[in-house]
C-alpha cells in the first residue's frame, strides 16, 4: 500500500560554549518538530498514518579532551511527544516507542607512551527511558541501560611502515543484556540487540 509522504517543520535554537583554557564544548539546544502523515502500526501487517505528531525537547551534549589522551563525551535529550491530530485513539497520547528521556557517556584513553603506547581503551554506558507500547499509552515498556566498550591499537606506534593503520574491536551491549527495545502494538513487541563485537581494521592517509 502506498502512503502519502511524511513532512514536518522543525524550529531549533541553541547555544554553543568553549570554556576559556580547556579543549572542550558544551553545547544546548531547545527544539519543537510538528509533523504529519507519520506512519504508525495499529495491528501487525497494518500500517496507517496520524495526522499531526508534535514534538518539543531539550539537547544537552558535552565533548572535552582533558589531556594526556583522556577524552570524554557525553549527551542527554528530553523528549516531549504528543499526537496532536488524530482519528485513532491515540490522540493526545504519546506515540508508541519514543522515550521521554535518553542519556548517554563514552570515554577513551589512548596511551602516549611507554609498552602500551597507541592502545586505546574505552567504555560507556546508554541509558534508554521508558516508552509506551499502545495507543492509550496504558502499555508501559520498561526503560534500560546498556554498557559497552571498545579496544585499539595504533600499528603505526610499532612499526613505522604500518603508519596510519588502526585495529579495533567494538563491544556493544557487554554484558548480553536481555531488554525489550520498545512494542508497536500490544501483541508486537520487539527484543533489543543483543552482545555484537565488531572488528575493524582501518587505513588512513
Amino acid at each position: 500500500m502506498s502512503l502519502p509522504p511524511s513532512r514536518g517543520t522543525q524550529y531549533e535554537a541553541g547555544l554553543k560554549y568553549q570554556p576559556p583554557g580547556w579543549n572542550a564544548m558544551l553545547t544546548a539546544a531547545v527544539f519543537q518538530i510538528t509533523q504529519t502523515n507519520v506512519p504508525k502500526t495499529v495491528a501487525p501487517g497494518d500500517v496507517r498514518q496520524i495526522g499531526e505528531v508534535t514534538n518539543q525537547g531539550i539537547e544537552l551534549e558535552a565533548v572535552a579532551s582533558l589531556g594526556s589522551g583522556w577524552d570524554v563525551q557525553a549527551g542527554f535529550t528530553w523528549l516531549d511527544s504528543e499526537v496532536t491530530k488524530s482519528t485513532e485513539l491515540d490522540l493526545h497520547h504519546r506515540p508508541t516507542m519514543v522515550p521521554e528521556v535518553t542519556a548517554a557517556l563514552w570515554t577513551r584513553y589512548t596511551f602516549q607512551a611507554g609498552f602500551a603506547e597507541g592502545l586505546g581503551l574505552g567504555a560507556g554506558v546508554r541509558y534508554v527511558g521508558s516508552t509506551y507500547g499502545n495507543d492509550t499509552n496504558t502499555l508501559k515498556v520498561p526503560s534500560y541501560t546498556l554498557y559497552d566498550a571498545a579496544v585499539s591499537y595504533d600499528l603505526g606506534r610499532a612499526s613505522p611502515a604500518l603508519t596510519g593503520v588502526e585495529l579495533a574491536v567494538n563491544a556493544s551491549n557487554l554484558f548480553d543484556e536481555t531488554y525489550v527495545s520498545g512494542c508497536e502494538v500490544d501483541r508486537q513487541c520487539y527484543w533489543g540487540q543483543g552482545r555484537t563485537v565488531l572488528g575493524t581494521l582501518k587505513y588512513k592517509w
